[in-house]
């Protein structure tokens, strides 16, 4: 029993020192929404780049596949601002990117005055 008792009481002394360099919790935490706030806001400054696009556009297959871009980076946005950077979040945030190039090409492809 005394053996047990001296192992726990070691075990209580040593943990906090064994963390110590770690960052708690709560700076964790705090750093992670920190984080997911900026790439919110990166996310808001895409998705109007990318509006600013679709109004120039004159091809419908374009414009629409620049508004699904645009919807897709809207919701990854949302999802930052509430601290949501789970695989969900991720996912729509990689999708607006390969959208982004099908656009151009459907551009080149399907606009009369870009044609070879």
């Amino acid at each position: 029993m005394n053996t047990r008792r001296l192992l726990i009481a070691c075990a209580l002394v040593t943990a906090p020192a064994l963390r110590a360099d770690e960052p708690d919790l709560v700076t964790r935490t705090a750093e992670h929404q920190q984080g997911a706030s900026k790439l919110s806001g990166e996310q808001d400054e895409l998705a109007a780049d990318v509006q600013q696009l679709t109004l120039e556009q004159t091809v419908p297959k374009v414009i629409e596949l620049l508004k699904e871009c645009e919807d897709l980076m809207g919701e990854a946005s949302e999802r930052l601002a509430g601290h949501d950077t789970g695989g969900e979040t991720l996912g729509t945030r990689s999708s607006a990117p390969v959208m982004a190039p099908e656009a151009g090409r459907a551009s080149v492809t399907l606009d009369p005055c870009r044609r070879r």
